[in-house]
């Protein structure tokens, strides 16, 4: 099955000279059946048809026309600036910058014909927009007329599966946009995710982007940490800036997991996912430097009880002030689009 993973996306004019969005563009299958009769069905079926009978010719014709979807949910008009990747982290055509009126939603039909990509088998689309957004798209399976509806994703490891929607009772906590510009006397935030007291959850994901600055003087940056009020901390990251090295504290004494050095870069853009699972009882720690995947870490966790238990279940990022003598501030280093989900045990 082919990929398309969307993440954050809107897609617009990827090429300046087409207006897509001031005319209304043919589906996918309007396309492919105006292709079959003008170039006749055996000449169809040779080009697309991929099994013995080329009987899925329609299908994969369909596949390769996905179309991309945002609705802008902020009473103000929104600016996104838009780049798509192939697998290989390689960008497709050039940067777009699109305007989206308040309230809006706007459609692209065969979006990657429109990259000018006619062969692609897998594709990233990233946006960054300065208001509140909602983006999803619309893949046709090959061979047949089901449809997948594609939401916000992290990366391109995973086959495309059917949009199906939270599990009851799954707790998202949202914040769009900058949350955090670290500076002197202002280099700490926190949130408290509002855990339903009771209920048990089997994982938590984070994901946020990150702008790394210069690397702190001395040698330990703090970054993030997700933790209970108890003083159980799931998980803690830690960049050592002189190796460029990631280091996770995994919340009790002498337990770390680090990498092999090399994936952090002053001045670079960054985008940060953590998986806490219960279950499989593994933090999966996954990084991305201008949408190629740059670091993956994986490791057992320390602590099962995945609930809020009377306390404060939170997420923080930064640090106020110098600790130990080794761990300072990330001044300079900007906080984005941050998205925590927990879903509960069934």
């Amino acid at each position: 099955m082919r990929k398309l993973i969307i993440l954050l996306c809107t897609i617009g004019m990827c090429v300046p000279a087409l207006a897509l969005a001031d005319t209304p563009s043919p589906s996918a299958q309007q396309q492919c059946a105006a292709e079959r009769t003008a170039m006749g069905a055996d000449a169809f079926k040779a080009l697309y048809g991929t099994n013995g009978n080329k009987s899925n010719a329609f299908g994969k014709c369909v596949s390769k026309r996905a179309s991309a979807n945002a609705k802008a949910l902020s009473n103000a008009a929104a600016q996104c600036t838009i780049k798509a990747y192939r697998s290989n982290g390689t960008q497709i055509n050039q940067t777009s910058v699109i305007t989206m009126a308040p309230l809006s939603e706007r459609h692209f039909e065969n979006v990657l014909g429109v990259l000018g990509e006619s062969s692609v088998s897998d594709a990233r689309i990233e946006v960054s927009c300065n208001k509140q957004f909602f983006p999803y798209a619309a893949v046709y399976k090959p061979g047949g007329p089901e449809t997948n509806f594609v939401t916000a994703s992290f990366a391109l490891d995973t086959d495309l599966v059917t949009g199906v929607g939270n599990t009851p009772g799954t707790v998202v906590f949202q914040a769009p946009g900058l949350y955090l510009q670290a500076k002197p006397g202002d280099s700490f935030k926190q949130f408290d995710i509002p855990l339903v007291e009771g209920v048990r959850y089997k994982k938590a994901t984070m994901e946020f982007d990150l702008y790394v600055d210069k690397f702190p003087n001395g040698i330990f940056a703090g970054v993030t940490a997700m933790r209970r009020t108890d003083k159980t901390m799931y998980y803690g990251l830690i960049v050592r800036g002189g190796r460029s090295k990631t280091i996770i504290d995994m919340g009790v004494d002498d337990d770390i997991m680090d990498g092999n050095g090399g994936p952090w870069k002053e001045r670079s853009n960054y985008h940060v996912f953590f998986e806490y699972d219960t279950v499989s009882g593994r933090l999966t720690f996954k990084l991305t430097r201008n949408g190629a995947l740059v670091e993956t870490l994986s490791g057992p966790i320390n602590h099962f009880d995945l609930s809020k238990n009377g306390k404060t279940f939170r997420v923080d990022f930064g640090q106020s002030g110098v600790a130990d003598g080794a761990y300072f501030p990330p001044i300079g280093w900007r906080f984005s689009n941050l998205k925590v989900v927990l879903e509960p045990l069934e």
